[in-house]
């Protein structure tokens, strides 16, 4: 599987967030009530998109399970945190730290297979752990989920072992 290690500064965004499941989050929903309103957002520094986890008990053995709880945002990065907050809206801070970066293509299902493996397969053979540290998913604002085309780039917050 390839990958790269990525070392990146903290990343401010303003997006829009729902506390959820693996098997009840609707992305559909979250988004779409996001992208009517993104371009409210005045101080984006790029046109790309940011799928953002924050598990909630990031330590407990069953923390990646379909039945964990995290809070799951649809946010843009943003040049500092001077400007207003759109009403709805919350700011998050993505710290500073190391990531593993894998590229992803493929429809939203094809992508949630390859996830899985990352997690059950690369992750124990890697010199990595998961730190705790949001995980997120960019893509362009033109992505499309069922798309055999689309692409991705998944970031995994890891640490040396």
């Amino acid at each position: 599987m390839n990958f790269r290690i990525e070392c990146v500064e903290p990343i401010q965004m303003i997006g829009i967030c729902e506390h959820t499941t693996l098997r009840t989050e609707n992305p559909a929903k979250l988004w779409g009530q996001f992208m009517p309103r993104r371009k409210e957002i005045t101080n984006r520094i790029e046109p790309n998109l940011y799928s953002v986890q924050i598990f909630d008990n990031f330590y407990a053995q069953n923390a990646f399970s379909r039945d964990a709880y995290y809070t799951k945002w649809a946010a843009v990065a943003i040049a500092s945190n001077d400007c207003a907050i759109p009403e709805g809206m919350s700011e998050l801070i993505i710290p500073a730290g190391q990531y593993a970066v894998f590229v992803l293509k493929g429809t939203y299902t094809q992508a949630v297979e390859i996830l899985g493996r990352i997690y059950n397969n690369w992750l124990p053979a890697s010199e990595f752990e998961v730190d705790n540290r949001p995980n997120f998913t960019r893509f362009d604002q033109n992505h499309k989920i069922d798309d055999e085309d689309a692409q991705e780039t998944f970031w995994l917050p890891v640490r040396s072992r």
